[in-house]
């Protein structure tokens, strides 16, 4: 699982963006194509990284709590009174494991999908912080792409510093560019739809970084395919 640049490091400032993209994603999903499990699943990982950050302080100050008990009970004076100050954690809600995989995955077809800008991005807190202007080495794209049968191929790239990619195919013989949409994660499956059923086809993939939505640099390099039905 690679971090994305957006996305803090620390427990309480994961905790805070999850909170606010919890809020942000509930009054934008609709207009994105999202349903109401989609905001239910967020609201519970959230939930669970609510308990997280506070459990955590919990867990230290119970530590810390625990060891002075422990002295004041096997070292204090004979007879003195005992007071206690803390009590364990409550038990978490629970949640299947990977919840920063599913964000980022949520966050992946947020950026996919058609009603989809940067201002939407901007609310969500999903846009990469600004850095120093790319140079063209940065936009220099290379792709790696292998046919997978089932008319689909396998497509590896390094993003970098880019928001992602938009993949383009041809078709032999044709001058056609085929937009085959926008990725933000590597590799990926794309489907090529293919000209005859059953029928293998010779096909060059190509493409170019993204930032935001917005295509930049120049065409990476052509691969040659035969895609399989």
């Amino acid at each position: 699982m690679a971090f994305r640049r957006w996305f803090p490091r620390s427990l309480p400032e994961q905790a805070r963006f999850y909170d606010n993209f919890t809020r942000a994603f509930a009054g934008e999903a609709a207009g994105l194509g999202f349903t109401a499990e989609d905001i239910a699943a967020l609201e519970a990982d959230n939930a669970v990284m609510q308990y997280l950050k506070l459990t955590d302080l919990m867990v230290r100050n119970f530590k810390s709590a625990f060891r002075a008990l422990k002295r004041h009970l096997t070292l204090g004076g004979d007879g003195e009174p005992t007071y206690i100050h803390f009590a364990p954690p409550d038990e978490p809600p629970i949640v299947p494991a990977g919840m920063f995989d599913r964000l980022f995955h949520l966050a992946d077809r947020i950026c996919a999908a058609d009603g989809y800008t940067d201002v939407v991005g901007a609310r969500l807190g999903i846009l990469p912080p600004k850095s120093e202007a790319l140079r063209a080495e940065d936009l220099s794209l290379k792709l790696k792409a292998k046919a997978k049968g089932a008319a689909q191929a396998e497509v590896k790239f390094v993003r970098g510093k880019t928001s992602g990619v938009n993949l383009y195919f041809r078709r032999a013989g044709s001058e056609e560019r085929i937009d085959l949409g926008r990725f933000f994660s590597s590799p990926a499956i794309v489907k090529i739809p293919l000209i005859e059923a059953g029928k293998p086809e010779q096909i060059y993939l190509f493409g170019r970084y993204l930032i935001g939505n917005d295509a930049v640099g120049e065409f990476s390099p052509m691969v040659e395919l035969l895609i399989a039905p």
